[in-house]
């Protein structure tokens, strides 16, 4: 990976920095724990980390930043993570972003969107037009997000027509 990290290391680093599925920590995040931010980003997670994920979102009442951006988590990681996503009571931050996530992924979060979530950062994926409908249909019914980011970082990758009009 580019972190240097095998797909073995990364698991054992999500789940001691999650410290949830009975790993080498223990029992896990007892319930209603105090954790209020879990600052995972550019730790080259693999979806294998995603059921641990989903249960701490699932768990964790206190916990309202969640920044999973710049991993590997991809669609069928997001898909493990969503029914945590949905459960979750708290979550007020989720960033995705560069997760190599496609209109899949996109569905999968649309449909796990939590009540409480105000920012939902899913920059630097290839969600495409079909991601960002779906995203649109869940928005428009979400009272409580006030930011989305879906920002992809490169102007060369903008339509022809878009790029010409800026």
């Amino acid at each position: 990976t580019a972190s240097g990290l095998t797909d073995a290391q990364a698991v054992t680093l999500c789940m001691h920095a999650v410290a949830v599925g009975g790993g080498p920590g223990g029992d896990g995040l007892p319930a209603g724990s105090a954790l209020r931010t879990l600052n995972l980003g550019a730790n080259a997670l693999s979806p294998a980390c995603a059921p641990a994920l989903a249960d701490l979102a699932r768990r964790s009442a206190a916990l309202q930043v969640l920044d999973l951006g710049f991993n590997r988590l991809g669609d069928g990681g997001v898909r493990s993570l969503a029914p945590g996503l949905a459960a979750s009571r708290g979550l007020r931050v989720l960033d995705l972003s560069l997760n190599h996530l496609s209109a899949a992924g996109a569905s999968a979060v649309a449909d796990a969107l939590p009540r409480g979530l105000v920012v939902l950062e899913l920059s630097s994926n290839s969600l495409g037009d079909r991601g960002a409908e779906v995203l649109a249909a869940a928005v428009a019914g979400h009272a409580a997000l006030e930011k989305l980011f879906l920002r992809c970082g490169r102007r060369e990758a903008m339509a022809p027509a878009a790029a010409g009009e800026a």
